[in-house]
């Protein structure tokens, strides 16, 4: 039986690792979201486990996690696990355990979703292990540069070494499967700027990562930035907006950056700041224009952009009814954008 301590400490605590968009449903549905463990040797100034923090404590053993992952799931209670841990221990040894938690679930024969939060200084054979079982896998970089990570997470490694090499490892392990990789960084927990999150941004997904996770810094109680503010989640918001544009929508990194004002994303409708900067890109001709000038036009997404181009071709143009009966509700601010011949 899992005592009730363990199951709060474990499963709320779990809740600063972010495994889903906040504006989107996440992939995975119901999951069990927990950590392997709440015992940390670290000292992270915005962490609720850091070192020395008097908290209570506690840790799965990986066949009791296992047993209970899977009881539920056969049950079609959760769809899934999300499993993260803090540092107790040498980061191949947690790292490991996590993987085994998954292994021996493939084993069962669960078939849900499984995501991995590995550990900075994880092991190359560890992370192809993970890559091998899950259906996601990452390893947080907390901070957009060395310098800022090594202030956020004075002991938790090199920020070079340690963390982003290790990204790059899993990127690299999950090419030709089926696994994807996930990153996240603390947004507001120091005096950043959206401007470093989108250099950010532009370099991983060149090298193949899926998303990156960011959480809104929340200041916790007895921690060294519990005086801060807490960082506006319109800000979050805006850099899922700037994710997505880039990832998906073929946005360059100079698009983004004209679009900032003192470093700063606005906290509105990125594309509707875009249209009204370059207005003389607009009106697009829906009649000639390509698949990335139709995704820049607000309302109009990728599945959209294509489904006008596949009309184009098979009817020679699309009209105005046509169009409405694409766009639904985004029609009205869509058309602003939009001119017919």
């Amino acid at each position: 039986m899992v005592s009730k301590s363990k199951w709060q400490v474990l499963v709320v605590g779990a809740r600063w690792d972010i495994c889903r968009v906040p504006i989107y449903r996440s992939v995975g549905g119901r999951l069990v979201k927990t950590l392997l463990s709440s015992c940390c040797c670290c000292s992270c100034l915005y962490c609720e486990f850091r070192s020395g923090r008097r908290v209570p404590r506690e840790q799965w053993r990986v066949d009791e996690l296992v047993e209970v992952v899977y009881r539920l799931w056969s049950r079609g209670e959760v769809r899934g696990l999300f499993l993260s841990s803090c540092m107790f221990s040498d980061p191949d040894r947690v790292s490991e355990m996590e993987v085994e938690v998954a292994e021996k679930l493939r084993k069962l024969g669960f078939r849900g979703y499984i995501h991995l939060r590995l550990m900075p200084g994880t092991d190359r054979d560890v992370i192809r292990r993970a890559a091998e079982v899950a259906d996601r896998i990452g390893i947080n970089l907390e901070a957009p540069t060395p310098s800022m990570f090594s202030e956020l997470c004075p002991d938790k490694g090199d920020f070079v070494n340690d963390v982003l090499k290790r990204l790059l490892w899993c990127i690299e392990e999950c090419r030709g499967r089926s696994c994807k990789v996930d990153t996240q960084v603390v947004v507001g927990a120091l005096e950043d700027r959206d401007t470093q999150y989108l250099k950010l941004m532009k370099y991983l997904l060149h090298r193949g990562i899926y998303l990156i996770h960011f959480s809104a810094f929340e200041p916790v109680h007895k921690t060294p930035l519990e005086r801060r503010r807490p960082c506006p989640k319109s800000r979050q918001k805006a850099l899922y907006q700037a994710l997505f544009l880039m990832r998906d929508y073929g946005f360059s990194l100079e698009e983004l950056l004209e679009l900032c004002r003192d470093g700063m994303l606005p906290h509105v409708d990125l594309k509707l700041v875009y249209a009204r900067l370059r207005s003389d890109m607009f009106p697009v001709d829906i009649s000639t224009a390509s698949f990335r000038e139709l995704v820049r036009v607000p309302g109009i997404g990728p599945r959209t952009a294509r489904k006008i181009l596949e009309l184009r071709q098979e009817r020679g143009r699309v009209d105005v009814i046509e169009l409405r009966k694409v766009l639904g509700p985004r029609y009205r601010r869509a058309i602003k954008y939009l001119s017919f011949t």
